[in-house]
């Protein structure tokens, strides 16, 4: 009866996690195309995703970029930093 609960444990704490580069990459464009604060660039260490707050820039390496539970993630050397959340939004189309 122990083990079950332990399984049924394991599972909750599961995170969904989008680590492929071209599905982030993906995600990450279509947030570029749709808010003004978010850009892509080319930089010498490869494609970064360019987000301007308060007229600050920071730039975030694709290839560093993953999703985790819906948030948008950027691996650093200690804890990493999250972006903020991830949501789809569908337009409203006029029938």
């Amino acid at each position: 009866m122990a083990g079950a609960g332990a399984y049924e444990g394991v599972c909750y704490f599961q995170v969904e996690r989008i680590t492929d580069a071209q599905d982030v990459r993906m995600i990450v464009e279509s947030i570029a195309e749709n808010h003004p604060a978010v850009t892509i660039l080319e930089t010498a260490d490869g494609d970064a995703m360019v987000l301007t707050v308060n007229r600050e820039k920071s730039e975030y390496l694709l290839r560093k970029l993953y999703v985790a539970d819906g948030n948008l993630m950027h691996r650093d050397w200690f804890f990493n930093t999250s972006l903020g959340p991830v949501v789809f939004e569908q337009n409203a189309t006029e029938k």
